[in-house]
């Protein structure tokens, strides 16, 4: 059966599309991604992310920090009180419309440098945490960050783990998963490594595939990463 493999970019799939790789025989998918149960060289992984991106998803993109500041005055109290002192000035009481204004641009930049602060706290907590998985690369199990994962690596997965990308299941021990952020299932799901030999008509039928962002409650597990990043 032919699978898509990682030719070219990876891009929004659908249940046919994740029905091809459950249904391909380990052996096929192993030739379509170029892969092996040792893994793929770091020389390879390092090529597959110059063409796949990292492992991450989409981040709002940030304005630059003078309209960050400018846009605040769009505050409705910020601009009640702009138009007050605009009255103000209009009927010829400047020290009202001078007092009002002033109380709107210091109540803009406490806000802004307060918030301001606190986000660059927060980018710095961001980074000092980094999200790990265990992946062989050339027959070697190492600890890697989950944005340095790429197509046709070997993940290992362990009770507890958060699956960092849309994988086929390659072996598997009691591995249960709970996907019911993206199915609804109250329940932990099992799955397997065995080829499907049926129809799927929804990702819950897909019982050989872990979605990224799913989680391992119990069980241990090889899975082959078939797309990352915003493939996913």
């Amino acid at each position: 059966m032919t699978s898509p493999g990682i030719q070219g970019r990876q891009k929004t799939h659908s249940t046919k599309e994740f029905a091809e790789y459950a249904h391909t025989s380990l052996d096929d998918l192993f030739n379509t991604f170029k892969t092996t149960w040792k893994g793929i060289s770091d020389r390879e992984a390092a090529k597959r992310q110059r063409k796949f991106g990292r492992n991450e998803l989409a981040k709002q993109k940030r304005h630059s920090v003078i309209l960050d500041f400018l846009f605040r005055f769009l505050n409705p109290l910020v601009v009640v009180l702009l138009i007050i002192a605009t009255f103000s000035l209009f009927f010829g009481d400047k020290i009202s419309a001078l007092l009002v204004s002033s109380m709107a641009v210091i109540s803009v930049v406490v806000s802004f440098a307060q918030e301001y602060r606190a986000g660059k706290e927060a980018e710095r907590l961001s980074a000092m945490v980094q999200s790990t998985c265990t992946v062989y690369r050339s027959g070697v199990s190492r600890e890697i960050r989950m944005s340095e994962i790429v197509p046709g690596d070997i993940i290992d997965l362990f009770a507890g783990d958060m699956i960092p990308a849309d994988l086929r299941i390659l072996s598997s021990k009691d591995l249960f998963i709970n996907q019911s952020s993206l199915t609804g299932e109250s329940f932990p799901v099992e799955k397997f490594p065995e080829s499907l030999d049926h129809a799927a008509r929804s990702i819950m039928d897909l019982t050989n595939i872990a979605f990224m962002g799913s989680s391992v409650v119990s069980g241990t597990a090889l899975g082959l990463v078939l797309k990352t990043g915003l493939g996913t």
